[in-house]
């Protein structure tokens, strides 16, 4: 779309079709976030755009922006559960069609059902999706979590989502940009927790038997060691002095205008 083109034009690539009335996207006078976010989206960032992370900064320097690229990852046991129960149990639209009307009310089916969904998958949806559409990992080993890592290790910051905040800050404050706004986090745990039958549904996944939470930890082996280590970044990052806050620039764009790519 066109703001894809913000990262495609720097660079001289082409992303798909433009339309015959549509202008170039003034990238060197725009501010713009572009989010990668579903499987096929995420597949374009792999296969146009990670390899050309440091000629995209550079590009942007020349022109006298900033260019960032981040992602942000959540603790790999809660992020599983949370999944499960969006696309599988509670998220509406969003629910497989398949999805047993019992698991909304029983417990035990819910967790035999998240126990053969797990055994089905070959890692944490996190880490698939990290990984989807990278280059095969060299070395052997746990390719699904090898090029899951390799993704997070190309990238200029990857925030803590118990931390989203003030992760936002310290990533906004790497390209000069200090939030106008109060940052805030929504999840469907949150919205759950909030309807009648919040608490009951909330805990249908929080006492797994011993078998299932070791299967779970297998399939989130990669993600917690990946998860520890930027959670550990973070922290030491949050730890040191705040920045002083830059006075905020009168505002003339859109409001759906963000600073440069990311």
């Amino acid at each position: 779309g066109l703001i894809v083109s913000a990262l495609a034009e720097p660079l001289g690539l082409s992303v798909g079709t433009r339309p015959a009335n549509s202008t170039l996207f003034a990238w060197r006078q725009s501010r713009v976030l572009v989010e990668f976010h579903l499987p096929e989206e995420f597949r374009l960032f792999q296969r146009k755009f990670r390899p050309r992370l440091d000629a995209l900064a550079s590009v942007y320097r020349r022109a006298g922006g900033h260019f960032f690229a981040a992602t942000f990852v959540r603790e790999p046991l809660a992020q599983t559960r949370s999944h499960f129960a969006y696309f599988h149990v509670y998220g509406g639209a969003f629910v497989r069609p398949k999805t047993p009307p019992t698991w909304r009310t029983n417990a035990s089916a819910q967790i035999a059902g998240f126990a053969r969904w797990l055994a089905s998958e070959p890692a944490d949806p996190q880490t698939k999706l990290l990984a989807h559409g990278a280059p095969a990992a060299g070395g052997g080993g746990d390719d699904v979590g090898m090029r899951a890592q390799a993704t997070l290790g190309a990238l200029g910051g990857v925030g803590i989502s118990e931390s989203f905040e003030r992760s936002m800050q310290s990533l906004l404050t790497r390209i000069g940009v200090l939030p106008a706004c109060h940052l805030t986090q929504l999840n469907l745990s949150a919205a759950v927790a909030a309807c009648a039958n919040g608490a009951r549904h909330r805990h249908l996944l929080a006492d797994l038997p011993a078998d299932v939470r070791a299967l779970l930890g297998n399939r989130t082996r990669a993600a917690s060691e990946y998860y520890a280590l930027h959670a550990s970044a973070r922290n030491a990052l949050l730890a040191l002095p705040a920045a002083p806050a830059a006075p905020v620039p009168e505002v003339t764009e859109s409001p759906t205008s963000r600073q440069d790519a990311s």
